[in-house]
């Protein structure tokens, strides 16, 4: 309770502030302003200025620079009436409000003249009172235009954004940040993973599931990815905000269905593998979604509904492969040659479902007085079935059964009192969960690789499955914005409760009883069948290495309590307008066996923004920008470091049983063991993990990045609006887990608190830990036409992307453990291998990072025929990535660790190209009725190029891979090649 009332007496103080407070927007708002002058130029003040959105009427009075402001509108059009003495009245003015987003208008009215009447009007594409607000697509652009049917598709064609690689599409790389760095907001509800920082229900094996918020719900999606006032943070990535439709006075409704049908997609290319790697072969693909939205007035200009709903159904078919064995996993009892898996040449079908639903209700308590409840949520779920290519190798006890999906709960308020004050306040309950389920055969064996060549053996094991994750954050903010002459203030706070819990299991038996210690395995077993001279013996003996097996619980509850303040003003000086803000940030991580706080008075944000109109007519701006921004640290280093998760990582033994369920013959310490392919000998076969608390070093603090931006936009007489920019980002620290051995680990800032971390440990030796580096440069260009009868975009990005630390997940190799990556785990004096001709600083390098992508080119764009057609195209070009070929950890053997020659030195993947159109034809049915027929038509050209490379040069220390350099593809993240086309065909019934 005392922490509770410690909260509302900080938000007591700071509304206490607010006698000198913007009447603005917010994240889920827009807002039009504008001025009203007579044809001299002179302002009219006194003008009655009515604002119609078709959910009642907004009324604003010019003041006397005949200036009005309308704020916490509902994004869309407004139809414009201006009246004032002695002149004509001025109707059909459009202006659009945009989320977070301020709309100038100017009007010029004109007296009076019999039947003569001119009303001139313009909407500007420029906002010179701020740097930015970001790059938005609104559903008269997206919804004609061919684009998946998610928000994180929509926004894929903003600048700045580029795959994550291993995060995937849904998770994408935003101005040089890794796929797990960014937030996703929806009505300004967080709905971003609490566990690991991905977009809703996120596993580490196959990334984010679920479709989230269909594209036929949203009024507007918005990617923030540079210039964040500091109202907004927990991101060193960028935002993507989304705001669905909204009821009004008019019913209006939609019946839609979507069909992706077999026989017109063309195939995918195979993935060659070999040696107990093999993909499956791409068979079929079909897809059906279904869906209907109604929205209207419960009482007219008081209170509006909108409900939605969209089935989605999914059946992909593969054939599983055969087992094609090389010299290099060859055996006297398996030579080379092609060897049946049990289910090769079967057809195996993967069947996906998701059920995402919409609900939105608006009361319009006063004219300036918004209440707003919203409940979305796309629950989902993967028949019993091979998910993972490795279960096409196996019996159907690989096949397993996939739950997921997240649900969020939204209540806002949003006010404007004596037209200058603006209340914003909203609570929260966001949350999202994954489950695995797996048979008893799929239980019934430990997981057992083969180090020659890197095939599981086991072939009922499940393996590695995530049993359950569940995340639930709670949200409560409130704004309060007030303008005072050339001053617009704006404050506010925000408190998250975030519970997460996390359930990490291994197949096989449980209970197995370790005899090299007693220790009691809690979960099963990752074994490694390796070879090797035991004891003197004859080189090529198999043993078998238990590398990962937990002793401790694996059911994990963590917390978090997060608290973020700030400060905004807006300072208008003739042409000038400055945005100087502060935001403070401050989190406490609570595991099961220790918390830690990262204090907000650490984690100061400062945000400082400059505009100047260049011409004084808001027609063209030059803008500059610096800015701070700390990661939110997402629960996953609390389940992994905050929670002592103790293990065995080496325990070796010489026989296997049959069933792949138990081990005998223990290696005992001091055996000398010689592996194959090396002359290291090894004694020590009993390790253990987590037998020591994850210490924090004192001092430690949370990641941040600082961010430079130049620019230069202005429209055109013909209403192109131009973008121009220069961004810089660097990473100014870090947060990771260290370890001057391998077995005990420590949380720290590299590079930073050296003297802390000797002071704490005792260490006296030399341990180099070189400091983390991520230098991102972009210059970016925008242009934007939007008319009546077509919209137009094109953007562009040149930009560089280099350093030794990639972020919050790590591509080298594949690890999705935000602040706990492997890549610190060892300082250079340990990572020194010899015999490999490692020197131990390879893996800290400056080098291009995987997301780097020299130039991408976005275009898109559509066009209406009075006939009814309606045409659409999206094209993107994108150069590769940069190729890095990587050795296996030294001490953990794990592939995919050490950049060996360099980071990005072996050339890029192919540049590549990618155009999809799209078609319309609306048939009216008498009043608002239309039918209309949908065609698209995904990668026309069937273009399938490389865009995953298996650049691991071994499989484990001196174990050759023998498909190196060859395709790969990551489930959930970058598939090994293009896919091929698609083409996707729709029926839509509007009223």
């Amino acid at each position: 309770m005392h922490g509770r009332f410690s909260h509302f007496g900080r938000l007591t103080a700071l509304l206490a502030l607010g006698g000198v407070i913007l009447c603005a927007q917010d994240a889920t708002t827009g807002a039009i302003s504008g001025t009203v002058t007579a044809p001299n130029g002179a302002p009219v003040a006194g003008a009655k200025v009515v604002l119609d959105g078709g959910r009642g009427q907004v009324v604003r009075v010019t003041d006397a620079n005949g200036a009005f402001k309308a704020s916490a509108l509902i994004p869309g059009q407004y139809h414009l009436t201006v009246t004032a003495a002695g002149y004509e009245t001025a109707t059909k003015l459009i202006a659009t409000a945009s989320i977070n987003t301020l709309t100038p208008v100017r009007v010029t009215m004109t007296r009076a003249a019999g039947a003569v009447v001119e009303v001139i009007a313009t909407t500007q594409a420029l906002d010179t009172t701020t740097v930015t607000s970001g790059t938005s697509f609104s559903t008269d652009e997206f919804s004609t235009m061919p684009l998946g049917r998610s928000f994180t598709a929509i926004a894929s064609m903003a600048p700045g954004v580029v795959d994550g690689g291993g995060t995937g599409a849904n998770n994408p790389s935003i101005s040089g940040g890794s796929g797990l760095e960014n937030q996703y907001v929806i009505d300004g509800a967080n709905t971003t993973n609490t566990g690991f920082g991905g977009s809703g229900s996120f596993s580490i094996i196959y990334g984010s599931l679920g479709t989230g918020i269909n594209s036929d719900f949203i009024q507007e999606v918005q990617v923030k990815s540079f210039a964040m006032e500091a109202e907004y943070g927990q991101s060193t990535g960028g935002i993507i905000n989304a705001v669905t439709k909204s009821g009004s006075n008019s019913f209006q409704g939609s019946v839609f269905a979507f069909l992706d049908i077999d026989g017109l997609q063309a195939a995918d290319r195979q993935v060659y593998r070999t040696d107990g790697t093999e993909q499956p072969t791409w068979k079929s693909y079909d897809r059906l979604e279904l869906g209907f939205f109604v929205s209207g007035p419960i009482i007219k200009d008081k209170l509006f509904y909108f409900v939605g709903y969209n089935p989605v159904s999914e059946s992909q078919k593969r054939v599983a492969p055969y087992h094609i064995v090389t010299a290099a996993s060859a055996t006297a009892t398996t030579p080379e040659g092609i060897y049946p898996w049990p289910r090769s040449g079967q057809t195996l079908e993967n069947k996906n479902k998701t059920d995402s639903y919409y609900g939105k209700l608006q009361w319009v308590v006063a004219t300036d007085q918004i209440l707003e409840f919203s409940a979305f949520g796309d629950p989902g779920k993967r028949d019993l079935g091979p998910q993972l290519f490795s279960s096409f190798r196996g019996t159907e006890g690989k096949d397993t059964e996939l739950k997921f999906g997240s649900q969020t709960l939204t209540l806002k308020y949003n006010a404007t009192f004596a037209n200058e004050y603006f209340l914003e306040a909203r609570v929260t309950s966001s949350e999202n969960t994954f489950e695995t389920a797996i048979s008893g055969l799929g239980n019934s064996e430990w997981s057992v690789v083969d180090t020659r060549g890197g095939a599981t053996i086991s072939p009922n094991s499940a393996g590695l499955y995530e049993q359950k994750l569940k995340g639930q954050n709670k949200q409560y903010d409130v704004k309060l914005s007030r303008t005072w002459g050339r001053f617009d203030f704006k404050i506010g706070y925000l408190h998250e409760d975030v519970d997460y819990k996390s359930n990490l299991q291994r197949s096989g038996p449980l209970g197995f009883v370790d005899p090299h210690s007693g220790a009691v395995f809690s979960q099963g077993l990752s074994i490694q069948k390796r070879y090797g001279s035991i004891n003197g013996g004859p080189a090529g003996t198999p043993y078998y290495r238990i590398v990962r097996g937990d002793i401790s619980n694996p059911q994990i509850k963590t917390e978090t309590k997060y608290d973020a303040y700030f400060l905004q003003t807006a300072i208008k000086l003739d042409r000038f307008n400055f945005k100087l803000g502060l935001r403070m940030e401050g989190q406490k991580m609570i595991g099961q066996d220790q918390t830690y706080k990262f204090k907000a008075s650490d984690n100061l944000a400062p945000r400082l923004g400059v505009t100047y109109d260049m011409s004084g007519d808001g027609k063209s701006k030059l803008y500059a920008f610096w800015g701070r921004y700390f990661e939110k640290v997402p629960n996953d280093i609390c389940v992994r470091a905050f929670s002592n998760e103790k293990g065995v990582n080496r325990s070796d033994f010489l026989t296997l049983a049959p069933g792949f369920n138990g081990l005998s013959n223990p290696i005992l310490t001091g055996t000398p063991v010689i592996d194959d392919g090396t002359t290291t000998v090894t004694t020590t076969h009993y390790r253990t993990t987590g037998d020591q608390t994850t210490l924090v070093i004192p001092g430690t603090k949370s990641m941040y990045q600082d961010e430079s931006i130049f620019g230069f936009d202005v429209e055109l007489p013909n209403g192109v609006a131009l973008s121009n920019r220069f961004i810089y980002r660097k990473l100014g620290r870090i947060l990771e887990d260290m370890s001057l051995d391998g077995d005990s680990y420590f949380i720290a800032n590299p590079g930073e608190n050296n003297g802390a971390i000797a002071a704490l440990t005792g260490f006296t030796g030399t341990a180099t830990f070189p400091s983390p580096t991520r230098n991102y440069y972009a210059f970016e260009f925008e242009m934007r036409k939007n008319t009546v009868k077509y919209n137009a975009f094109m953007n562009l990005r040149l930009s560089k992307l280099e350093g030794n630390y990639e972020g919050l997940f790590r591509n080298d190799n594949g690890q999705s453990d935000p602040n706990i990556s492997s890549l610190y785990d060892l300082p250079v004096e340990l990572l020194a291998d010899p015999a490999r001709g490692l020197t131990g600083m390879e893996q800290f390098l400056i080098g291009a990072l995987p997301s780097d992508r020299t130039l991408v080119v976005n275009s898109g764009g559509s066009y209406n025929f009075d006939m009814g057609l309606t045409v659409g195209f999206t094209a993107r070009y994108l150069t590769g990535t940069p190729i890095t070929s990587y050795l296996a950890h030294p001490v953990y053997e794990n592939a995919g660790e050490i950049p060996v020659y360099g980071r990005g030195v072996e050339g890029r993947l192919p540049s590549r190209f990618l155009l999809d159109l799209a078609g319309q034809y609306s048939i009216k049915l008498g009043g608002s009725k239309r039918l209309v027929f949908i065609a698209n038509m995904f990668n026309v050209f069937n273009q399938q190029k490389v865009t995953a490379l298996d650049t691991n040069v071994d499989l484990g220390i001196n174990t050759v891979n023998p498909n190196y350099m060859r395709p790969t593809g990551v489930v959930g993240g970058t598939p090994a090649y293009d896919a091929g086309r698609r083409v996707r065909l729709g029926v839509k019934f509007s009223f």
